[in-house]
């Protein structure tokens, strides 16, 4: 289905992918590449065209920023971009910003922030940033919000700062996670299993923060003690739940406007 926007709509959009051009160029310079998934506040990217120009965009500039909505995250569709992007170690930092920032998108939107050469102290690393309460409402508008010139300065403080803390200036806050790169591996372990004589491959689930063969001591072995696990089928992929690292975007706590009134 396709949404034809009024002319306010376009220019909220024009205005909202430029306070997302003012986070990157303060991060990345003025040498680098820009891909949005979010097309007329709707999510219509096909994602095998999507992996190329990721690697495209790196190949040429080496910096790349894209805006993405929350199934990037986790989504079976987005797995092989993710798995390219973690195994190569280009994901330098991912920025979760504030919900309802156009009227008719109502999604939670992330900034990717790319890197091909990393610095050092960031390499095998990925850095969370919840800038989900970064924000005000516009005038007039109980729904819409904005990130304001203060809230871009944060964001940008929060990345260059590089440590897990929370900053919190003129009534507003970030929160900042340094995550290993491991912390977002998950498997589809697969492991032989014996019924009725017969040997069988079994498959599961092995979510983030847990090893394979931990879990498979932990799981598995104590109900099946000839199970064994199968390296060869046993496939790696990464999801990230931001949830898990943040209260403020998983709406477990109030966040506070620009003006101190809880929302």
């Amino acid at each position: 289905m396709t949404m034809f926007l009024n002319q306010n709509e376009v220019k909220d959009f024009q205005d909202y992918l430029s306070k997302i051009e003012i986070i990157t160029n303060s991060i990345l310079g003025n040498d680098w590449a820009f891909i949005s998934t979010i097309k007329n506040y709707q999510v219509n990217f096909d994602k095998a065209l999507l992996l190329d120009s990721v690697i495209k965009s790196l190949n040429e500039k080496g910096k790349l920023a894209i805006l993405q909505d929350v199934s990037c995250l986790f989504a079976k569709d987005s797995e092989i971009l993710r798995n390219f992007l973690f195994e190569n170690d280009y994901v330098d930092a991912i920025i979760a910003l504030p919900n309802k920032m156009l009227s008719a998108f109502d999604e939670y939107a992330y900034l990717w922030i790319l890197n091909a050469q990393k610095e050092e102290k960031r390499k095998g690393k990925v850095q969370l940033i919840d800038a989900t309460c970064v924000y005000h409402k516009l005038e007039n508008d109980e729904v819409e919000k904005t990130i304001s010139n203060d809230g871009l300065e944060l964001i940008s403080k929060a990345y260059f700062d590089f440590v897990n803390q929370a900053i919190s200036e003129m009534n507003l806050n970030i929160e900042v996670k340094i995550c290993n790169l491991n912390e977002f591996e998950c498997y589809e372990l697969v492991y032989s299993s014996t019924e009725n004589g017969e040997s069988i491959n079994e498959y599961v689930k092995v979510n983030a923060g847990q090893t394979m063969e931990d879990y498979f001591k932990i799981n598995i072995l104590p109900n099946e003690p000839n199970a064994k696990i199968n390296y060869d089928l046993t496939k790696r992929f990464y999801e990230i739940d931001f949830s898990e690292y943040f209260k403020c975007s998983a709406n477990q706590t109030k966040c506070k406007d620009i003006f101190g009134n809880e929302i």
